[in-house]
């Protein structure tokens, strides 16, 4: 959809901006931002904010993982893997969501802790992307505004914008799983987490 498209390069842009290439791993920085974006997306427009435990961080909804990767079509994988798969990655070489969601949910059941990475540490984000994500919510949603997205929609087009990245990254170093399973990785530990109130302390 042309509006989806629009609204995504708008979030692009917005995020790629903010972050200056002589920042640490300033590639990795943006992609994680945007998975952060999406994953509080899908938070937000799933989940009623009623249902949200204010005791705890962590929340889990059977609706979220539809739109992450169960339902046929639409999915926040398929969308963001075809980033991926078009910047050269073989389908036999994607991640499996269930496997990421799994390490993400022993993460926090075992320690309370956003799930570590499979990238090397040297190579995280420079931010924690939850925090990334609270930073610029007000921006994210004016944008979303303006193009008149709603529900579902608005997760889309943000998870649209990291599939861009995921592909921009690919085309430039050669290197699209590095991107794509910190994409996904990110996107799962966000699709577990209450939008923030205020940045915290990372949890890695």
């Amino acid at each position: 959809m042309p509006i989806l498209d629009k609204a995504s390069e708008e979030i692009f842009a917005i995020i790629s901006a903010h972050f200056a290439v002589s920042e640490p791993n300033p590639l990795e920085t943006i992609t994680a931002a945007l998975a952060a974006v999406a994953g509080e997306q899908l938070v937000r427009q799933i989940i009623p904010s009623g249902r949200i435990d204010s005791k705890t961080i962590w929340v889990f909804d059977e609706k979220v993982e539809d739109v992450l990767y169960r339902r046929e079509r639409d999915t926040l994988n398929i969308i963001i893997g075809a980033g991926a798969v078009a910047s050269g990655l073989p389908f036999e070489r994607l991640p499996d969501m269930v496997e990421i969601l799994e390490r993400t949910d022993a993460a926090i059941r075992d320690s309370s802790s956003f799930p570590p990475l499979s990238i090397p540490r040297e190579m995280y984000p420079a931010e924690w992307p939850p925090n990334c994500a609270f930073r610029h919510r007000s921006q994210i949603d004016y944008i979303l505004d303006n193009n008149n997205l709603k529900g579902e929609g608005r997760v889309l087009a943000c998870a649209l914008a990291v599939s861009k990245m995921v592909k921009l990254n690919g085309e430039m170093t050669g290197d699209v799983w590095h991107f794509f399973i910190l994409a996904l990785e990110v996107l799962a530990g966000c699709s577990r987490m209450a939008p923030l109130k205020a940045e915290m302390k990372s949890l890695w």
